[in-house]
């Protein structure tokens, strides 16, 4: 084991016991350490390391010879060390635990160390059901309206059906901090693709990444029967590639439904599916700051802006941040849709 190594499990003792905090030393010049981590329950964490620009200060190299380590707060003791491999990325072999609270500290050669807290949300369990599903406190209003069409709209010949989104969500079963992103399933190639549009009925979306259009709800039919669209999320706005829900604002509706450009297959098999993240407070203020700088941008990886005002770095900047994961269904199935009287909820 190297030197540094040794010398710094010691001052990781020493502050898991004593919750001491050691000065920083900075070497003269303006370059900064940038750290990008999240935690998650993965089972490798994943740390990038930089430097700001800068005409003085540390070169590039220094950060070759840095030793990362991250702290079990909650456990008190070691997690583990960062290994830096041949693509300039640092991977631990480790998961982390939801509730348990972690320092990363990170001692760069010529630099001084560098650290952060943050505390992985708790597991992430959403409350979920289909319409006819026996929800505890259910509005049957909420998830049934009638529509009437215009005389030129209806085609009297037919049966009429709302094809809608299967899947609805529970507003006090959220995290605090919720992210929400769609997987779309490609057959041909075999792989997930992100859904680049996304809406929902829910009060609490927040974020700046609207795409400027809103859902409308379009009436088609096929050779047997009319359909109508999703027609609860007319008006709503879209989003490109994510939802951010905040509780608190979310909370003023019990339920909510989402919907974007997912496949048409309404059979069992189908595979798309919505992740649903659990955001700790550090990373989704990193977020929130970094989303109001950009505009378009490909995924949601490319929200590690080194321009982004909000960082809980001690010594350098950047983020240290957690969350939790969950796989949440989403499918959309024709519904019979009653013109003249509303549709009442099975008990």
């Amino acid at each position: 084991m190297r030197t540094n190594t040794i010398l710094l499990l010691g001052a990781l003792s020493l502050q898991v016991l004593s919750g001491c905090v050691q000065t920083v030393n900075l070497t003269t010049g303006d370059r900064q350490v940038v750290v990008e981590c999240i935690l998650s329950e993965a089972p490798q964490q994943t740390l990038l390391l930089s430097l700001t620009n800068g005409v003085s200060g540390i070169g590039p190299d220094a950060l070759e010879g840095a030793v990362a380590a991250l702290v079990d707060l909650t456990a008190g003791g070691l997690a583990g060390y960062f290994i830096l491999g041949e693509d300039g990325v640092w991977v631990l072999d480790y998961a982390a635990l939801p509730e348990h609270s972690y320092r990363l500290e990170i001692d760069v050669p010529g630099y001084g160390n560098v650290r952060a807290e943050d505390t992985l949300p708790p597991a992430v369990n959403v409350s979920y059901g289909f319409p006819l599903d026996r929800l505890q406190d259910i509005d049957s209003t909420y998830f049934f309206h009638r529509v009437h069409l215009p005389a030129d709209e209806r085609w009297p010949e037919r049966d009429t059906y709302v094809r809608t989104a299967v899947y609805y969500y529970q507003t006090a079963s959220l995290p605090d901090h919720l992210l929400v992103e769609g997987f779309v399933y490609d057959s041909e190639s075999d792989v997930y693709n992100l859904c680049r549009t996304l809406c929902t009925d829910s009060p609490g979306v927040v974020g700046t990444n609207l795409n400027g259009t809103v859902y409308k709800s379009e009436l088609f039919q096929s050779d047997y029967a009319c359909y109508k669209e999703n027609p609860l999320l007319d008006g709503a706005s879209n989003y490109i590639n994510y939802l951010k829900i905040d509780k608190t604002k979310a909370s003023e509706q019990a339920y909510f439904t989402i919907w974007g450009a997912f496949n048409w297959d309404s059979h069992p098999s189908h595979r798309d599916y919505l992740l649903f993240s659990a955001l700790s407070d550090n990373y989704s203020s990193y977020i929130d700051s970094a989303a109001s700088r950009l505009q378009g941008y490909s995924d949601l990886a490319t929200l590690f802006s080194r321009d982004s005002s909000f960082t809980n770095i001690e010594g350098g900047v950047g983020v240290f941040g957690s969350k939790t994961t969950g796989i949440l269904p989403v499918q959309r199935a024709d519904v019979w849709w009653e013109q003249y009287q509303p549709v009442v909820l099975q008990t």
